[in-house]
């Protein structure tokens, strides 16, 4: 959901340059025209006085919270990017091969 704070709001019209699609301009003020246009969210980051308010809708948030408490989601999404378990390794994370370390001999 897609909120115009009018107090906030001085009539800059970026977010008309930037999103004309999302919003027109009356009486020197923003309104919404779509809010569901592709570039609310940049035009809501360029505006000058923080007036355009972008609101998540209550049964998304309630979702993404019980989501987010889903055991093993965190392994989940990083295994997902290759961040999971090992990343950035060819396997078992180890210190590399340096002579006879790592045979199980101890120091030599």
């Amino acid at each position: 959901m897609v909120k115009i704070d009018e107090n906030r709001c001085v009539g800059c019209g970026i977010c008309v340059n930037i999103c004309p699609q999302g919003f027109k301009m009356v009486n020197r003020k923003a309104i919404i025209e779509d809010e569901n246009a592709s570039c609310i969210a940049e035009a809501a980051n360029s505006c000058p006085q923080g007036a355009i308010i972008l609101e998540e809708n209550k049964n998304q948030e309630e979702a993404s919270a019980r989501q987010a408490f889903r055991p093993g989601f965190i392994n989940t999404i990083g295994s997902s990017f290759g961040r999971g378990r090992n990343f950035g390794t060819g396997g078992p994370i180890s210190r590399g091969h340096r002579g006879n370390r790592g045979q199980g001999k101890g120091r030599r």
